[in-house]
């Protein structure tokens, strides 16, 4: 479409490659963004520009490039885990980041931590990389009847491929499946690769992460009655503290 002004509403298809392919165009077209979102979440504009910028892994490629010679693949690495996180701002500011760091003639603006945008994507990036930290300790399978091991999470940002390569090496010999009951989508790895799927199957509910008993594996519904069972002995209410155990074990966990 043809643009009257350089201030436009952009929309992607939602992808990293694609952010990466809006940046380009920011310093291509010389544009000037009032708000990026990926086009399932866009709000329609009736009196202001809006340009939907088609994902080109050629270009996302070359920014991409660009951007490590420039900090180096850690610092880099900031945007993309930015760009996992669940806050609304995070496409805004990444691509105002970006800006700044290909416009700075000494190539040290990475490492401005006096920036709003440079500490804030530092921020944000953290809190994504904390959550798939604690995620690595929290996750508990459920084993299937056929030997398969099932997982489902809920987290707040979407961090589930950041565990693929954990789960990889610590449990190697067996088929697992990681499912995000939030994003509807889930790895399974099956000895030899990880696969992203989804999974439509009636003995899973999908929206609580539980299986069926009679597709749970026998051993596995016993361990899970004899722990609550342990539980249930060991506790004494006068000894109860609710503080220490949010402390410990986060309510949402």
């Amino acid at each position: 479409m043809l643009l009257t002004t350089p201030q436009v509403h952009l929309k992607y298809d939602g992808t990293f490659e694609g952010l990466l392919s809006i940046i380009f165009a920011l310093f291509e077209l010389k544009l000037e963004p009032i708000s990026i979102n990926p086009l399932n979440k866009s709000v329609p504009t009736l009196f202001e520009d809006s340009l939907f910028v088609d994902t080109d892994p050629v270009k996302a490629q070359r920014v991409w490039k660009a951007w490590v010679n420039i900090s180096n693949r850690r610092y880099a690495r900031l945007a993309y885990l930015s760009f996992l996180s669940d806050k609304p701002y995070k496409d805004m500011l990444i691509c105002r980041y970006a800006k700044k760091l290909f416009s700075d003639k000494s190539h040290t603006f990475y490492k401005n931590m006096l920036d709003e945008d440079a500490y804030q994507l530092y921020q944000t990036a953290r809190k994504v990389s904390h959550e798939k930290h604690r995620f690595t300790g929290f996750i508990r399978f459920q084993k299937t009847h056929d030997g398969l091991y099932y997982a489902p999470i809920a987290p707040d940002n979407d961090i589930l491929r950041l565990l693929a390569p954990h789960f990889c090496k610590r449990f190697s010999s067996q088929a697992w499946i990681i499912y995000d009951v939030k994003r509807d989508f889930g790895l399974y790895y099956d000895l030899k690769s990880v696969s992203e799927i989804k999974l439509k199957n009636p003995k899973m509910d999908i929206k609580s992460g539980r299986i069926t008993d009679d597709a749970r594996h026998l051993e596995e519904k016993f361990y899970d009655d004899l722990w609550q069972h342990y539980y249930k002995a060991i506790n004494i209410p006068e000894r109860k503290n609710t503080r220490q155990m949010k402390r410990l074990m986060p309510v949402r966990y």
